[in-house]
């Protein structure tokens, strides 16, 4: 059963997709927003993708305001539009959470180039965002920071990491979302050939 709350968030989820539907600068993503399903859970979450649907918490949703959730929305957005889950599946093996920020430092200075009318904002949560990974791929960025981890570590960290690590000794920032990589690996290859198809068209 839908609490009130749950309802409010699903709410603005929608208004928030039809805004960025009705923008200039994102109505190309139109069909994007329509791969997969967006679901709001009563979860201690922010919100995250697999590939192909979109998670958001509901209290996490409660918390922003428009502009904010119009960055979140698109931050998700682009993680499937760059196949960042199916992609650098590899990179989260080795060590999760460079991974996830990896994937966010790419994605995040893209938005906030786009956003310079204030139409999107990002949520005043210590986002990882860096010039220095400006036009660099999630790959890049990721090795970057396994670097920082292990020489501010004395060169024992290695590429070990593991799901529970954080992210001590690599950036400044952290992850504005998780991401939902177990479940983008249990897609079966036809799920993943039809979303790849969903996606490019």
């Amino acid at each position: 059963m839908l609490t009130k709350a749950k309802l409010a968030a699903e709410k603005r989820l929608e208004l928030v997709h039809v805004s960025l539907m009705r923008n200039p600068n994102f109505a190309q993503f139109s069909g994007l927003f329509m791969v997969g399903k967006t679901e709001v859970v009563d979860k201690p979450v922010t919100a995250y993708t697999n590939g192909r649907d979109e998670i958001y918490g509901a209290k996490f949703v409660s918390e922003l305001n428009d502009a904010e959730l119009r960055f979140v929305v698109l931050h998700e957005c682009y993680h499937k539009l760059y196949r960042h889950i199916t992609t650098w599946k590899h990179l989260y093996d080795k060590h999760a959470m460079a991974a996830n920020m990896a994937c966010d430092y790419v994605i995040n200075l893209k938005i906030m180039d786009e956003n310079k009318d204030g139409f999107a904002q990002p949520p005043e949560i210590g986002l990882c965002m860096d010039e220095k990974y400006r036009d660099w791929d999630s790959a890049r960025v990721f090795n970057d920071l396994m670097k920082q981890a292990q020489e501010n570590s004395g060169g024992n960290s290695g590429n070990s990491g593991g799901k529970g690590d954080k992210s001590g000794g690599m950036g400044g920032g952290k992850p504005l979302d998780a991401h939902g990589w177990e479940e983008a690996e249990a897609m079966d290859a036809e799920e993943a050939k039809k979303l790849e198809r969903e996606i490019d068209a």
